[in-house]
């Protein structure tokens, strides 16, 4: 991946050395958002879960 450079002659000339230079902050939201996104996906499988055996075990008394 070609990162625009041509020659290493004069070193003081290289700043960002990488691909995709200036795409940081748009990466990162894209990431925070998934990240979010993927917590709230998670909380609602785990709470239809918990939901479920509560339904199923509401009836029954506990063992004394």
């Amino acid at each position: 991946m070609p990162t625009g450079l041509q020659s290493f002659n004069n070193p003081a000339e290289i700043t960002l050395l990488h691909p995709f230079q200036g795409t940081e902050i748009a990466l990162s939201i894209i990431v925070f958002i998934l990240w979010v996104a993927w917590h709230v996906v998670t909380a609602r499988a785990e709470n239809e879960q918990w939901d479920e055996l509560d339904n199923r075990y509401a009836g029954e008394s506990p063992a004394a």
